[in-house]
Parts: C-alpha cells; structure tokens; sequence
C-alpha cells in the first residue's frame, strides 16, 4: 500500500527542523527527489539540512539546490563527557552569574570520589535535535557513520524517522513512516505521483528536477516499462514549469575545449556548401 501524501504532510507540518539524507549510492532520481523536498520545505518556512556521505557529482549539477548538499553534520549542542563514571556523581548543579552573563555547572562528586585528570574533559558537538529525519535510498545506519561523530542516537528514533527505498535496496533503519518501491517504480515518479495526486503546488524548479528524474528513470521516455502514467506525470510537470535538460553526451564525456567547438572539417565543409557569390563587383563608371 503506497503511504498517501496526507501521512507524510501530517509529519511534516509538526516539524521545525528537518534532516534529509539520501544514500552513498543514490543516483539522479533520488538526489532529484531529495533537492526537491529541500526546496518545497524550506518554502513552507522549515529550517532544513540536506546531506549525503557521498560529494554530489557532475552528473547531478543541473539539479536546482545540489549546492546545498553537505558532506557532513554540522555541531550545534555542547557535549561534555565528563571524567567520571555517572555512578561515583552525586549531583550536577547549573550556576548562573547574571551580573557577568555566565552559565557554569557544578559538578559534585560522592564521598570519598576523586576525579579522573581534567585533560581527559572530552568535549564535543552534536547536531541540533530534529524533529523529523527523511532518507531517501540509505540502507543503514552504517552508511552514515562519517557524517558527525557520536550521532548514533539520530538515526535510532523511529518515530521521527521517513524511509523511502527502493525494491533492490531495503534499508535496516526503522521508522514509522516507512515506503518500499515497487520493481518498476523510480523515486522521481513516485514522488511526482504523490504530489500530483494530491494536488500539491509547486515552482518550475521543483519540477524541473523532478522532470530529469523521471527521465533518467524512463531511459528519455524510451524504456520498454515506460507507461502511460509516466508519459501523464511528465506533462503535469511541464505544465508546472518544468524544463528538460539537454545533456551534452560529448562533452561531458570529455570535457575539452574542441567538445564545444565545431570541428574544422565540419566549418570547411559548411563553407563549401554554402552559396556565396565571390565574384567582385562591377565597377560603375563616372559620368
């Protein structure tokens, strides 16, 4: 049963801050999705991160919000790791100077405890507390590990966890939303349908990359599998806005200076078929 739009907007409309990640091997049609959900959320006011334990490559640079892919979490909440075990702590008592504007933490020690060198103070910094988490193509948490140290406990809450992945890539991360892909269903035509259906607005950006998805996934609308519903859904995002992009095979195959200039042998022969009359003209005698 596909999860209707109606149970991942009422997920999404409680959350203010918002972490979409999208996996190692993710290919254009879910970084498609991905940027495209950064972009709509964003427009609906949330503070959102998008990141991948994979750079972005060449292949996805004509996608609208690529450049707001980051490669690792950025810290926000102070962790100190104190040189103690918690049992040996009688108690942890916060002091507030007001006149001096500063916080301090009083750490007392049980009777007869004697603390560890203040060397070995571990501090560090965590992600900020998202209210929702979103990943696209990820297959586990140990896809992730590189992404911030120590953050194991982000990827283990299920109730603020959305999995989407497909058939041949099921993922280990539990969560309560949770969506797999049937065999001949791409990310960009899922994502284009749920939002279609439900009648959901979006900008020519959106559906520009949603666009290059679906034909990267219908092989330029030439695959065998490539149906009807495929051909409805593309003409839905053009109406939106949406823009093909033209790939230039050669050139971005190899990426040289002759690549974006026409041959010589072409420029010649285009000049022999061209019809120019060279003959001088005919001087006009003084009267």
């Amino acid at each position: 049963m596909t999860t209707s739009w109606a149970t991942y907007q009422e997920k999404l409309a409680t959350a203010n801050e918002i972490l979409i990640v999208y996996g190692a091997e993710a290919d254009l049609p879910v970084v498609a999705v991905a940027t495209s959900l950064y972009l709509w959320l964003q427009a609906q006011g949330k503070t959102v991160t998008l990141v991948s334990p994979a750079m972005p490559i060449v292949d996805f640079s004509h996608l609208v919000g690529i450049n707001k892919v980051k490669n690792k979490l950025v810290g926000e909440n102070l962790v100190v790791t104190l040189p103690m075990k918690a049992s040996e702590i009688e108690a942890v008592v916060s002091d507030y100077q007001m006149e001096a504007d500063e916080l301090s933490l009083v750490v007392k020690p049980k009777k007869g405890q004697r603390w560890g060198k203040i060397d070995k103070l571990a501090v560090d910094y965590l992600p900020p507390d998202y209210d929702a988490v979103i990943y696209l193509d990820v297959s586990g948490s140990q896809e992730l590990a590189g992404l911030i140290a120590g953050a194991d406990k982000i990827w283990q809450e299920p109730a603020k966890n959305i999995t989407i992945n497909s058939y041949a890539r099921p993922t280990t991360i539990k969560a309560n939303i949770s969506e797999t892909l049937g065999k001949q269903t791409g990310f960009a035509t899922y994502w284009t349908k749920i939002w279609r259906e439900a009648g959901v607005k979006i900008d020519d950006d959106l559906a520009s990359n949603l666009l290059a998805g679906l034909e990267r996934e219908s092989r330029d609308f030439a695959a065998e599998f490539t149906s009807a519903e495929v051909f409805e859904l593309a003409a839905w995002l053009l109406r939106q806005g949406g823009r093909r992009y033209l790939y230039d095979r050669r050139a971005q195959a190899d990426f040289q200076a002759r690549n974006h200039l026409p041959e010589r042998g072409e420029l010649n022969e285009d000049l022999q078929h061209a019809q120019v009359d060279l003959t001088p003209p005919q001087m006009i005698a003084a009267e």
